[in-house]
């Protein structure tokens, strides 16, 4: 399964694909520490997933 994390700043949007989602958490965190005003990931069929609860799936 993939994943699509979107950030959006004052440029606009981007999004990064990673296949596994502990590498997905590792990019949205790694976003989050820029000037970014919001990060999003969701799943290929276009689901939005809790962070929390992705984390929490792997044991982090």
């Amino acid at each position: 399964m993939g994943y699509i994390i979107t950030s959006t700043g004052l440029g606009g949007a981007i999004s990064f694909r990673r296949d596994r989602a502990e590498d997905a958490l590792n990019k949205a965190a790694e976003l989050r520490q820029g000037t970014v005003t919001s990060v999003q990931i969701t799943d290929e069929q276009g689901n939005v997933l809790d962070e929390a609860k992705l984390a929490g799936k792997l044991g982090g």
